[in-house]
């Protein structure tokens, strides 16, 4: 059993190198054909394969790439932390989502999406 649906094709973390080599261990089969990826801001400071940066790939696509945007989004969960910790799991993934939803509407707002 895995948490994937299906197979990730590209995995980007600030510790990919790391976690690959995990994953392999872990569950080879669902991982084998996956492209692992250190985020722009991570890859200056490892030492492993260059082929784990993210600056490795030059394609339009992966040029225009937010690596970031999982710490942004973490950075904007922390407002909602504390009210979160004491709630049921049921009201935890309510509020989340919530927040969530209410975050992109703001983006999209401010992009002048909507």
């Amino acid at each position: 059993m895995t948490i994937f649906r299906e197979q990730p094709k590209v995995i980007i973390y600030d510790n990919a190198c790391n976690l690959h080599k995990t994953c392999m261990k872990r569950d080879p089969k669902v991982f084998r054909n996956t492209t692992f990826l250190i985020d722009r801001f991570h890859s200056t400071n490892h030492k492993c394969n260059p082929s784990y940066s993210l600056r490795s790939i030059q394609t339009d696509e992966m040029k225009k790439l937010n690596s970031q945007i999982c710490e942004q989004l973490f950075s904007s969960l922390r407002r909602i932390a504390t009210q979160i910790a004491y709630m049921r799991i049921d009201n935890v993934f309510f509020t989340t989502r919530y927040f969530l939803a209410c975050l992109n509407l703001h983006i999209l707002s401010q992009n002048n999406n909507i």
